[in-house]
């Protein structure tokens, strides 16, 4: 369920941007007015957008985008299904 194009720095940038996220949400719910809480919210939706433009996107985007927002419980399972066969040796 990775972009085609995945490699260790779209990798490196995602978990760095989930890390920024995850400290500053908790900050920001508590006060809407952190600056320095928003700045580093924009840091990590920042890095996942070039972690995700780098990598590009997996088979679960790519049908979700055609079928919409319902289509992800159905979509999930078989997306990795063929992800997890193209993958195989």
């Amino acid at each position: 369920m990775v972009g085609a194009l995945h490699n260790p720095i779209s990798s490196a940038l995602a978990v760095e941007g989930v890390r920024s996220l995850i400290s500053a949400l908790p900050r920001l719910v508590a006060d809407g007015q952190d600056m320095a809480a928003r700045r580093e919210i924009l840091f990590g939706t920042y890095l996942g957008a070039v972690a995700f433009a780098g990598a590009g996107s997996g088979l679960h985007d790519k049908v979700c985008h055609v079928l919409g927002g319902p289509a992800n419980s159905t979509a999930v399972p078989r997306a990795i299904t063929v992800t997890d066969q193209s993958s195989a040796p």
